[in-house]
């Protein structure tokens, strides 16, 4: 399942209690999740992960800010933030971003910068920040 939104402004939601298997594209909107995702998001804007919100998979974005649960890696352009009640367990490709883990914040991991992300396939994680 893909979804889009390339309205250019405001933000969309996942909201707690859904469930979104695939990939989840944004252009110019921040996504707040949640839900849960199994999947990827692929975003050139922020993507917030909330109390709630469970994602299984990979993010490309801007900025990343979370405050649920991120297993996989993240590519992030400007700034990326686990906060008190965050985890986020993978690989975190940073390119000229600062990286912030508020106290009580878990992250398992390496923070690496985004030269050194493999580079297996052209997908959207390896795509979208360049």
């Amino acid at each position: 399942m893909r979804k889009r939104s390339d309205n250019g402004s405001g933000s969309a939601v996942l909201a707690q209690g859904v469930h979104i298997n695939g990939t989840i594209t944004c252009k110019g909107s921040c996504i707040k999740i949640d839900g849960d995702l199994d999947g990827e998001i692929i975003s050139d804007n922020k993507v917030v992960i909330g109390k709630d919100g469970n994602i299984t998979g990979n993010i490309a974005s801007e900025e990343l800010i979370v405050y649920g649960a991120l297993k996989g890696n993240a590519r992030v352009a400007r700034v990326a933030r686990i906060a008190s009640s965050g985890f986020l367990q993978g690989n975190i490709y940073l390119k000229e971003a600062t990286f912030a883990i508020d106290k009580g914040g878990m992250f398992v991991g390496k923070s690496l910068d985004s030269k050194n992300m493999p580079k297996k396939k052209k997908s959207g994680l390896n795509s979208v920040i360049a």
